[in-house]
C-alpha cells in the first residue's frame, strides 16, 4: 500500500512538472532527482552509493569509493512494478524537458548551477540502476527498458560529453547485452524443491520483450552511442545490428504471438538504422551485411516452408499454416 501511495504521489508530481515550468525548476534546485535517484536504488536493492541533495540542488555523494556491483534483487512484486515505473517515468520526463528546453523554463535549471541530467547519470546510483534495469529486462518488463532507452538517448544527445562515461561506466555495455540477448531473469533464492523439481527458470531463454516502444528507442540510443569517434568504435566492436534486425524475422514478435512490429514500426526502425549508417563512418558495411544476412535467412525459411508443404501434400496442419503467415510477415518486414 504505501509503494502503491508512493507511485501516485510520484505521478501527481510528474504532472505539476510538466505543466509548470516554475515547478520544473524549484523541483530541480530542490534536489528532487537526487531523491528519485535514492528511491529508484533503494528499490532495485542496490544502492552502492547514495546521493544526498544539498541546497541549490548540488549533489553529495555519501560514499564515492564503494561502487561495487551487488548481487541482484528478488523478482519484483507489483506494488514496486508501479513505483519502478513511476520513478523512471519522472525522471526521464525531467530529464525531457531539459533536452528540449524552448517547451519550458528547464534551461534555467543548467545556468542556475543545479545539476543537469548528465551530471545526475554520473553518479553511481543511478549509473548501477539503469545498468540493473537493462541486464534483467525480462524481470522488470520492457515498458520499464523503454522509459530507460528513452532517458538515455534524451541525456547522450543533449550532453555528448557523457558519451564516453556511458561506455566507461558499463551502460553503453548493458545496452548492447539487452539487444543482443544476454540479459536474465531475477530469480528468487533457490530452495530443494525447486533443484529437484528444476523450476527455477532453468532452460529458458528470456528474449528482449516485444514492447514497440523499446524496439523504437533501440536506433536512437545506438546513434546516440555513437556520437563520438571512441563510443562509435565500440558500437562498431559490439555490433549489435544483427541481433537487432533478426527480430523482424523472429516468431515471437510476429502476429499471432505479438502485434509489436505492426503499424509502420519495421519503417521507423528502418530509419534510425539509415541514420546511423550516413552519420556513423565505418558501420554501413556491418548494417548491410546484417540485412543480407536476414534477407538470406529469410529464403531459406521459405525453402524449408515448401519443402514441408510438398511432403504435407494437401493435408495442411495449423502449424504450417501458422510458419505461412509468419514467413510473410518476415518478408513485409523485409
Amino acid at each position: 500500500l504505501v509503494q502503491y501511495i508512493t507511485a501516485q504521489s510520484i505521478q501527481i508530481l510528474e504532472t505539476v512538472v510538466i505543466a509548470q515550468p516554475n515547478a520544473s525548476m524549484a523541483f530541480t534546485d530542490l534536489g528532487g532527482v537526487a531523491i528519485l535517484t535514492n528511491r529508484l536504488a533503494k528499490e532495485l536493492g542496490n544502492p552502492p552509493t547514495l546521493l544526498t541533495p544539498s541546497v541549490g540542488g548540488e549533489l553529495k555523494d555519501e560514499n564515492q569509493t564503494n561502487v561495487a556491483v551487488v548481487s541482484p534483487p528478488p523478482p519484483p512484486t507489483y506494488g514496486q512494478r508501479v513505483l519502478l515505473f513511476s520513478l523512471v517515468t519522472c525522471l526521464t520526463v525531467v530529464f525531457h524537458q531539459e533536452a528540449n528546453p524552448t517547451n519550458n523554463g528547464a534551461s534555467a535549471n543548467t545556468e542556475s548551477g543545479s545539476g543537469t541530467g548528465s551530471d545526475q547519470l554520473r553518479q553511481p546510483a543511478l549509473t548501477q540502476a539503469i545498468i540493473t534495469l537493462l541486464k534483467h529486462v525480462p524481470s522488470y518488463g520492457g515498458h520499464l527498458a523503454s522509459l530507460v532507452a528513452t532517458l538515455l538517448g534524451d541525456v547522450l544527445n543533449h550532453d555528448p560529453h557523457v558519451v564516453r562515461y556511458v561506455h566507461e561506466a558499463g551502460i553503453a555495455q548493458a545496452f548492447f547485452d539487452m539487444v543482443q540477448g544476454k540479459i536474465s531473469f531475477l530469480r528468487k533464492p533457490a530452495t530443494d524443491k525447486d533443484i529437484n523439481d528444476n523450476n527455477n527458470n532453468s532452460g529458458k531463454e528470456p528474449i528482449l520483450p516485444p514492447i514497440p516502444e523499446l524496439i523504437m528507442a533501440i536506433p536512437n540510443v545506438l546513434a546516440a552511442l555513437a556520437l563520438t569517434e571512441d563510443g562509435a568504435k565500440a558500437v562498431k566492436a559490439a555490433n549489435p545490428f544483427p541481433a537487432l534486425i533478426s527480430l523482424l524475422y523472429n516468431p515471437q514478435y510476429a502476429m499471432p504471438a505479438s502485434r509489436c512490429l505492426l503499424n509502420e514500426l519495421t519503417a521507423i526502425v528502418g530509419t534510425g538504422l539509415e541514420e546511423i549508417m550516413r552519420h556513423v563512418e565505418g558501420v554501413k558495411p556491418l548494417l548491410m551485411q546484417a540485412i543480407v544476412d536476414a534477407m538470406n535467412k529469410v529464403c531459406e525459411i521459405g525453402r524449408e516452408l515448401q519443402a514441408q508443404e510438398r511432403a504435407a501434400g494437401r493435408h495442411i496442419t495449423p502449424e504450417l499454416e501458422l510458419q505461412r503467415s509468419c514467413l510473410i510477415q518476415y518478408v513485409l518486414n523485409m
